[in-house]
């Protein structure tokens, strides 16, 4: 029984620290992580329509790039994946912000729709 109240404190603050060396397999995980293609089609809503994004990753940089196929000049890039695809949903509407303002609202429409 533990009676002295030093006693009792240092066995309810000792605490285990455990050490396992990961460093090596969170290396090889990373390396084969961006040794993997990646290139996917990601679907977004714009304005109510809905766009096709090509995303790509850089093979150098690790970077991400994405590119409307309907809208062609709407071409991002981004850190992650996710910003990137954010940035090309941006890109989308300030391609359809300059569609309608040059040709009134039609050409955004149409180039819209197709």
């Amino acid at each position: 029984m533990l009676s002295d109240e030093r006693r009792v404190m240092e066995v309810v603050t000792k605490q285990l620290v455990w050490s396992v060396p990961l460093g090596l397999l969170i290396l090889d995980a990373n390396k084969r992580v961006n040794e993997m293609p990646v290139d996917w089609t990601e679907v977004v809503r714009v304005k109510g329509r809905t766009y096709h994004l090509a995303v790509q990753r850089d093979s150098d940089g690790g970077e991400y790039t994405v590119q409307c196929r309907e809208l062609p000049a709407a071409i991002e890039q981004g850190r992650t994946a996710t910003e990137a695809v954010s940035n090309g949903r941006d890109a989308i509407e300030s391609v359809l912000e300059f569609l309608r303002r040059r040709s009134g609202g039609t050409e955004a429409a149409r180039v819209a729709t197709r």
